[in-house]
């Protein structure tokens, strides 16, 4: 398992799926799912995205780097 922090690259995700998607956390959930992320149910505040493989902890973060958020599809 390979983690990564919430800020910025889950909190950039975020914002652009309700700027430019809808609410749905459902379909948010599997959206994110796609994006190469664990989607796992926490009781509390977890602060990181699992990943299965370096390779998709890469991708992630550079999608999602604050440098290239407004450029997202």
């Amino acid at each position: 398992m390979y983690r990564i922090p919430v800020e910025p690259y889950y909190v950039n995700a975020a914002k652009w799926w309700l700027e430019n998607r809808n609410n749905d956390n459902e379909e948010f959930k599997a959206w994110l799912h796609s994006q190469g992320t664990i989607v796992e149910e926490h009781d509390s505040y977890y602060p990181w995205l699992e990943f299965s493989n370096p390779l998709l902890v890469t991708l992630f973060k550079i999608r999602w780097s604050d440098s290239v958020v407004s450029t997202q599809h």
